[in-house]
């Protein structure tokens, strides 16, 4: 804490939301499709000084998406 609440600085609160999937066939060969989507609310991520009218600092990852094909013999 501050002399003042204008020298506080904290973080605003962030949702994320994950996606996966995968699906796995094949009776000798075993061959998996999968699909990963990470943060696709898009949520920043923010950092205030005092108050949320004074953001000091904000971040963005963007959606990410990873998916692919695995085998095993």
């Amino acid at each position: 804490m501050g002399p003042s609440k204008f020298y506080d600085r904290y973080y605003d609160s962030v949702k994320y939301l994950d996606f996966n999937i995968s699906y796995t066939f094949g009776k000798r060969t075993h061959f998996t499709v999968y699909a990963d989507v990470t943060n696709i609310l898009n949520q920043p991520l923010r950092y205030y000084q005092g108050s949320k009218d004074y953001t000091m600092q904000a971040e963005y990852y963007g959606v990410k998406l990873n998916a692919g094909i695995k085998v095993k013999f």
